[in-house]
């Protein structure tokens, strides 16, 4: 079976630690490389996570360091940050053991453009971060579009947001970054109308620790849930949103999402709608976006539970 060559760019993230298992659980993907940027945590951090979670997940794929901040806005939060949704390292509090791969020496917007070249036109890119890295290899390499098959976010919403009354979080932090991408690569745009349609009900978290068992694999994935489960049905946040593992669902399995082709694009003017995702009526421009606004939560669950099964089972 020839897999499909895959790099995850992440800024991780509770969100983002599930989405790298999910995809690494398929069996037709192939991680090539993992690029790290600001986002959820400093890059201290993230970075930390990325080299951390491509050990403990068994992934197995090069590691690099991209963006400490956006291009224009003010990134504000340091190294002792402590995030509500992802605990103060990142990963719901938990410190994982130091990678012990190499970190990459070339910077992850150049990572990025080496293996689209070396996938030939086949990589399945995923940023489920702010867009700076992207941006960045976009900007720096012109003919990356056409090297990149697909292309999924987690990020936006139409018409609703989360860090501000229009914005989401992952656009919001670099909205120039994010115009650059939606201007210059065809997207699959996986933001808040579809991910809160994915949320998971309380009996969905308890099913999926219980799938989980209790290999030495699956040990973290079991404490991930166990705490998304606790931060948002005792603690109240949104945790049983698991943004990021749907993107990549997503891609895994088309029906997990329904949506339609819009043009959409990004305010970055400084406004009081700084970071929106405006997604143009249909037929109005050019549609460049695959905009999800729903999700099969049975059909995503099942992905989950896969996923939980795989990590349960090797070694």
């Amino acid at each position: 079976m020839t897999r499909i060559p895959v790099l995850i760019d992440c800024d991780p993230g509770v969100d983002d630690a599930f989405a790298l298992a999910l995809a690494q659980s398929c069996p037709h993907f192939d991680i090539r490389a993992i690029t790290a940027v600001y986002g959820n945590m400093p890059l201290k951090k993230t970075l930390y996570n990325a080299r951390a979670l491509n050990e403990v997940l068994a992934i197995g794929a090069q590691v690099a360091a991209g963006a400490k901040e956006p291009f224009f806005k003010k990134y504000d939060r340091g190294d002792d940050y402590v995030s509500p949704v992802h605990g103060s390292t990142g990963i719901a509090s938990i410190l994982l053991p130091e990678g012990r791969r190499p970190l990459d020496e070339d910077e992850a917007c150049d990572v990025i453009y080496r293996e689209a070249v070396r996938a030939g036109g086949e990589l399945l890119l995923f940023a489920v971060g702010p867009l700076t890295n992207v941006a960045k290899a976009l900007m720096r390499y012109p003919n990356l579009p056409g090297l990149i098959s697909r292309f999924y976010i987690m990020g936006g919403g139409i018409e609703m947001g989360n860090q501000s009354p229009y914005a989401e979080a992952n656009i919001f932090k670099d909205p120039t970054a994010a115009r650059i991408c939606f201007e210059k690569l065809p997207t699959h745009m996986v933001g808040l109308n579809a991910t809160c349609d994915g949320a998971l009900s309380e009996a969905d978290l308890d099913e999926l620790i219980a799938a989980c068992g209790d290999g030495p694999k699956a040990a973290l994935l079991k404490e991930l849930f166990t705490y998304s489960r606790h931060n948002a049905f005792v603690k109240g946040q949104d945790s049983n949103i698991i943004h990021d593992a749907i993107a990549v669902a997503w891609a895994m399995d088309g029906a997990v999402c329904g949506g339609e082709e819009r043009h959409v694009w990004v305010r970055d003017d400084a406004g009081d709608r700084d970071g929106e995702t405006v997604a143009d009526p249909a037929g109005v421009a050019p549609a460049n976006t695959w905009v999800a606004m729903t999700t099969d939560t049975a059909r995503y669950k099942g992905l989950l539970l896969q996923m939980c099964r795989y990590y349960r089972e090797i070694e």
